[in-house]
């Protein structure tokens, strides 16, 4: 099996690589794109940012990178503000506009870098975005993996989740390509988006959709061959919901950017343990946080991960609640520290706590002490409207996930006899889940 780069100089130009609106983009298509895109892309400094809704055009930008010899940046959104933050000159980003008109610039592509640096970006423990850099070979090993153990089973690629990131780049773009699968150009937003197309397809999904799937069960039949869902932890109730609807339970999979697959788990019933990939090495130290070898990571060294484990003689593992205050809201990693530090800049916040609500799927909620300016806003506007405006006061700097989607404001955010903040003293704040979104 070729890498990426390979199969997208090599294969033959008739190939369809992705379908949108029922048609294909093949590989002469992706090519002549790449080649037109080059000089744009050489232009664009050391780095080129590709933010882009295609996946044909990502990949097309992917190649043209390759060729010119820069490395790949892959931004979780396009807000200039977080650009700016992650070192993104205009000129230097690549969007889907770029694609419109575009002509054949006559690159040569039989010179491309076959192993290209990509840089991810997720949120660091400090709330900074974190860069998180990959050659694109340890992609290419973890697909091969992924391929060794569903292959057989894996069919066309429909998804619910952007390949900007790094699990739906893997699995929407590295996997299908080099394993000789077409994919769809861009996720589905709604499940209805994808009615008609379940049957015997791959379905890279997350908890965020898996936990909301249609009452209407006819939607999803024919049902689909597999069920991948990462970014957090699919709770047991929509297991169970996933093998009613699809007649199958999700594969899970456990990992992160920086070290990518660790394990993955198929759940049927409370507590199900996960199982590491075959060439993932998990151990556990003394205060039982998970360590990984793995070739899937940048160096070759463990790392520990932050996770907490329950290892089995077996060697499959039960994962226990994490210390630090990273989180997985709607697939995506949050920093409650960044969106804290975000929220305390706004001149209506005094301080603020960020936490995410179990009780209303995940979700995440903020706990607000008012300055006297935002309190005089409260009088005036009421506490939907105020945070409506707290909310789009930081969408230039915080992704969707990481905006509350659930506001309480009170007089004075409570801690105990030490100064800490008791979790389930704010988490009562927001009750019962009941739809309501102050």
């Amino acid at each position: 099996m070729n890498g990426l780069i390979q199969t997208l100089i090599r294969t033959d130009a008739a190939r369809p690589l992705f379908q949108r609106d029922g048609a294909v983009v093949t590989a002469g298509e992706v090519r002549r794109l790449a080649s037109a895109l080059a000089p744009r892309v050489q232009a664009a400094g050391d780095t080129v940012f590709l933010s882009v809704a295609s996946a044909a055009h990502l990949t097309a930008s992917l190649l043209a990178a390759a060729v010119v010899g820069r490395i790949i940046a892959m931004p979780a959104h396009a807000q200039p503000e977080y650009l700016a933050e992650i070192g993104c000159p205009p000129e230097a980003l690549i969007t889907d506009d770029l694609f419109e008109g575009l002509t054949d610039g006559g690159a040569a592509l039989g010179d491309a870098v076959t192993d290209p640096v990509i840089d991810f970006f997720t949120s660091g423990s400090s709330g900074v975005p974190k860069r998180v850099r990959k050659n694109l070979s340890r992609l290419e090993i973890e697909a091969r993996a992924l391929d060794s153990l569903w292959g057989a089973e894996a069919g066309p690629v429909i998804s619910t989740v952007s390949h900007q990131h790094f699990y739906g780049f893997l699995f929407r773009v590295v996997w299908p390509v080099i394993s000789g699968r077409i994919s769809d150009d861009a996720p589905a937003v709604y499940w209805e988006n994808l009615e008609g197309r379940f049957g015997g397809a791959t379905l890279v999904s997350s908890p965020a959709h898996l936990t909301r799937l249609s009452p209407r069960a006819a939607l999803y039949r024919p049902t689909p061959g597999l069920v991948f869902s990462s970014g957090q932890l699919l709770p047991t109730d929509a297991a169970g919901d996933c093998v009613a609807v699809f007649d199958r339970p999700a594969t899970e999979v456990l990992g992160s950017t920086e070290t990518g697959g660790l394990a993955w788990r198929r759940q049927t019933g409370p507590d199900t343990l996960w199982t590491p990939f075959p060439d993932v090495s998990i151990t556990a130290d003394e205060n039982q946080t998970l360590i990984v070898r793995s070739p899937y990571l940048q160096e070759d060294r463990p790392e520990q991960t932050g996770d907490v484990i329950d290892q089995q003689a077996d060697g499959r593992f039960r994962l226990k609640p994490r210390g630090d205050r990273i989180v997985k809201i709607d697939g995506k990693r949050v920093s409650l520290a960044r969106v804290e530090e975000m929220l305390g800049r706004l001149p209506e916040v005094a301080a603020v706590a960020a936490l995410p609500l179990p009780n209303h799927k995940g979700a995440l909620g903020a706990v607000v002490e008012l300055t006297p300016a935002g309190q005089a806003l409260l009088a005036e506007e009421g506490t939907f409207r105020l945070s409506r405006r707290l909310r789009g006061a930081v969408s230039p700097l915080l992704e969707s996930a990481e905006r509350p989607k659930y506001w309480r404001f009170v007089d004075r955010i409570e801690t105990n006899s030490q100064g800490k903040r008791i979790l389930s003293t704010l988490s009562a704040l927001f009750g019962a889940p009941d739809g309501s979104r102050p």
